[in-house]
């Protein structure tokens, strides 16, 4: 710029002052070309800047969307994952108590049998008992011409008023039949 200056005093184009204000122009040509050019710079780094720090917005938001909803797909299949375990959880209750079930169904049957068993032994354990007091009573049935009785002894009155009574006296006394004469006689 002082080259401007020189060269146009040696050329006399200007005189005096003159060549101070072409420079003063030429400055400010060139001033304003390069603050031009450095806002621009500046402006293409801020817009670049804040085109960037966008970006990472939107990178940061799609990231937590995504980590929402993978946190959502996995509570998800957690809730599957529960009712899948409460779903199994219910069937090996309901196979233990199926096979509680069955168990309780196998002793009753146990129970059923065991008790028939007893029944038939009690059965049999009452014609032993039963026996001589009936064959004795059939005995004693035919000597008098009565039907002789079959089945189980009770004590009912025949129905002949004192008869009976006559009879078992005379029996105890004469054979000793003593310890009989409660399952024989109906009263005594």
């Amino acid at each position: 710029m002082g080259q401007m200056g020189a060269d146009a005093s040696a050329a006399g184009a200007f005189g005096g002052s003159r060549h101070g204000v072409a420079e003063a122009e030429t400055n400010k040509n060139y001033f304003d070309a390069v603050s031009d050019m450095v806002s621009g710079q500046r402006q293409a780094g801020y817009e670049d800047s804040f085109n960037r720090h966008m970006q990472d917005l939107g990178l940061q938001t799609q990231v937590g969307l995504t980590n929402q909803q993978a946190e959502i797909s996995g509570m998800g299949m957690q809730n599957q994952a529960a009712a899948l375990l409460a779903g199994l959880s219910g069937q090996q209750r309901d196979q233990v108590f199926g096979d509680a079930q069955v168990m309780s169904d196998i002793g009753a049957e146990k129970q059923g049998m065991n008790q028939a068993e007893l029944d038939l032994a009690y059965g049999q354990f009452l014609e032993k008992y039963n026996y001589p007091v009936e064959h004795e009573l059939s005995v004693l049935q035919s000597a008098f011409g009565q039907a002789p009785m079959s089945g189980k002894v009770t004590s009912e009155s025949s129905g002949t008023g004192g008869g009976g009574k006559i009879i078992c006296s005379m029996m105890n006394d004469a054979y000793g039949f003593g310890h009989y004469r409660n399952k024989i006689c109906s009263s005594g």
